[in-house]
């Protein structure tokens, strides 16, 4: 085993942010001057205490190239690097689901041909290894074509497919995700205890495993994975059956998945622990900004996410070791489960995460009001997410688009027993679109669903609505002077209003400051 060492996520075929200074670190057995030469330029930095670090000199997008690195009289060489735009996706389960999984993936996968777009996927805790075994072979990175690409997180897929569409430079995916995680697992102690409210959260968990060793844990985890494997096999002879089953039927006929996995003290499900085994290995490098699509674990917490996700944000920003790099989160899309009564709780963890992009700079949100299935948690489409995060990125990071945004109310004035609606971001105008919600019937007409309106009580009623120049009137004939609107505010219904380019009007209510 040589000396002189790089971090993990390094090596062959990766690829390099274009126009910023590039990070290099490693580490070495003896203190030593390590030189890089890479794009025609020499770099040095000094090993001190085991540790080393060298900063290159910004590069435009290109390659293929080489980089060398010296050092304790050794040499690293990687080749066929690439300079482009490289993007850091995380988040829990509908950012890792895998192309292969996804709808059309193979069909897509075998299609892919462009080697410009790369990968490479950051190992996932395993409470199993310990801290002497050496996973680096696990972490490679890989071009997304043919095979290659059916392991690639499908949302990031289609968000680096359509960016290389518009800026024809090579494109960079770090995938950093686990399914099932809260963000109080991406985020580092002195993180959460800097806001009492998520340090609260926090020592709940704690709580739960006080006294409970890791051999116990482990267990306990050994008889999770058992119950896991039976329902999957229950759920794989259904789909041998029938390949198009829908969830419904899996989860009438094979039960509901295992859900949650026991908590222990080396759970990958413990606060700060994905923190500290994922995104500190790849930090920091150098990228142009984060995609994130997480959530749907935290529903208990739906009142109070903005913090979680705000701490997130701040974290990989500090991490990464720039506060202006460009945030852009996956609000929630429609779902709820069978049998399960629709309590509102995901609207308020959609209306937390718009107050994420609020309360943080450089952060915007791909909306996903008009997208979701019906007792699904994991929507098998992943080229709408992931398209809808790559306009964010061409229009607010890139500044490639003029019509890139969502649809947004902008004011509302009451007119006798009618409320009026304006926007911002129509374009050419307010578009009723079919429904795209899966698992809703509709009959196809032309109606406009999900607004409800309140009066001075306060109870909400479905509302009538339409078009008149650009803007939208509701109302309800059983309320005399209504006070207040809200729109796509149910955990799963038919919100159907978008802007001519084809994105939602995202989901409000006027009421927040009353409540």
């Amino acid at each position: 085993m040589g000396k002189l060492k790089t971090a993990d996520i390094f090596g062959t075929g990766m690829v390099l942010q274009q126009g910023k200074k590039l990070v290099i670190w490693g580490t070495s057995d003896e203190d030593t001057t390590v030189r890089i030469k890479f794009a025609n330029e020499t770099s040095m930095g000094e090993c001190i205490d085991g540790k080393w670090r060298v900063e290159l000199q910004p590069v435009d997008a290109g390659g293929p190239y080489e980089m060398v690195i010296s050092g304790c009289n050794e040499q690293i060489v990687y080749e066929d690097i690439m300079v482009g735009e490289v993007w850091f996706a995380g988040g829990q389960s509908n950012m890792e689901l895998e192309l292969k999984d996804s709808e059309n993936g193979k069909t897509v996968s075998g299609k892919a041909v462009n080697a410009d777009i790369r990968y490479i996927n950051v190992p996932k805790t395993n409470p199993r290894l310990s801290d002497k075994e050496d996973i680096s072979n696990k972490m490679s990175w890989a071009k997304a074509v043919g095979k290659d690409a059916e392991v690639m997180s499908a949302t990031a897929y289609y968000f680096a497919c359509r960016l290389y569409e518009e800026l024809h430079v090579p494109i960079g995916i770090v995938d950093c995700y686990l399914g099932g995680t809260s963000a109080l697992t991406w985020i580092g102690e002195d993180y959460i205890k800097s806001d009492s409210c998520v340090d609260a959260c926090y020592q709940e968990y704690e709580k739960t495993i006080e006294g409970k060793t890791n051999e116990q844990y482990l267990r306990e985890l050994d008889a999770y994975h058992d119950e896991y494997l039976a329902w999957q096999d229950r759920v794989d002879k259904l789909r041998e059956k029938n390949p198009d089953v829908s969830w419904v039927e899996i989860n009438q006929t094979a039960g509901l998945c295992p859900w949650p996995q026991p908590a222990g003290p080396t759970s990958p499900y413990r606060p700060c622990v994905n923190f500290h085994t994922m995104v500190e290995r790849v930090a920091p490098y150098t990228i142009r900004g984060f995609i994130y699509y997480q959530g749907e674990e935290d529903w208990k917490y739906s009142d109070i996410y903005s913090r979680f996700n705000s701490l997130v944000i701040k974290q990989w920003r500090a991490c990464f070791e720039d506060n202006n790099i460009p945030f852009i989160l996956t609000q929630l899309p429609m779902y709820i489960a069978y049998g399960e009564e629709d309590d509102a709780n995901w609207a308020v963890l959609r209306e937390q995460q718009e107050k994420v992009c609020h309360d943080n700079s450089d952060t915007f949100m791909a909306v996903l009001a008009d997208y979701g299935e019906f007792d699904n948690i994991h929507p098998v489409d992943k080229k709408t997410p992931g398209t809808r995060l790559a306009l964010q990125a061409l229009g607010h990071v890139y500044k490639k688009l003029d019509r890139y945004d969502n649809m947004r109310v902008s004011m509302i004035r009451p007119e006798e027993e009618n409320l009026i609606l304006s926007f911002y971001n129509i374009y050419d105008g307010i578009v009723i679109k079919t429904n795209t919600v899966k698992g809703i019937e509709t009959d196809g007409s032309q109606e406009i669903k999900g607004f409800e309106v309140a009066g001075k009580d306060g109870v909400y009623m479905p509302a009538e609505a339409y078009i008149e120049e650009n803007r939208i009137v509701v109302y309800n004939n059983d309320i005399y002077q209504p006070q207040d609107v809200r729109y796509a505010w149910k955990n799963f219904e038919e919100a159907n209003v978008c802007n001519s380019i084809g994105l939602p009007l995202a989901p409000f209510r006027t009421d927040r400051h009353r409540r």
